[in-house]
């Protein structure tokens, strides 16, 4: 029994179509974080141990 995964095996992939000739970055950041304006304000709050959860139904209905 041929236990064997063709695509896993390196001599059977495919190399990339193009050559990377130039770096690329890729930048930015986005998030909704529990009770701050920004990412800034959610860091201090986690190293100062605020208590960030609530327990309305802002983020989901309650009681369901």
């Amino acid at each position: 029994m041929n236990t064997s995964i063709e695509y896993a095996r390196p001599e059977r992939r495919k190399m990339p179509v193009c050559e990377m000739t130039e770096d690329i970055v890729i930048s930015g950041i986005a998030g909704r974080f529990p009770e701050c304006d920004n990412m800034d304000e959610f860091g201090c709050n986690l190293f100062k141990n605020v208590d960030m959860v609530t327990e309305d139904d802002r983020r989901w209905p309650t009681g369901q």
